[in-house]
């Protein structure tokens, strides 16, 4: 009688990680990463105080534009996250 994992499963094999998943994971935090570190179009200098946003309220409102965008960009991300640790949670 064998004592491999596969045979304990029923004949299943153990899940195992998935490389790709966790090398797109680390690709896509590098695209997100830059793509918050250099903002889309628009910007410019305020010239107010480096730290002054740190006492800033928030604005009121949001744009579509922002929330599409985010919904957008982290639900991948999400996906990534799990499929990169699937076997361990």
């Amino acid at each position: 009688m064998p004592h491999s994992a596969a045979a304990k499963n029923g004949g299943r094999h153990p899940p195992q990680a998935s490389p790709l998943a966790r090398v797109c994971l680390v690709v896509y935090l590098l695209v997100i990463s830059y793509a918050s570190l250099y903002p889309l179009s628009g910007w410019h200098d305020a010239a107010t105080p480096l730290l002054a946003f740190l006492t800033v309220t928030m604005p009121r409102y949001w744009t579509a534009f922002d929330i599409i965008t985010n919904v957008l960009a982290y639900i991948p991300l999400g996906c990534l996250l799990v499929f990169a640790l699937y076997p361990r949670i």
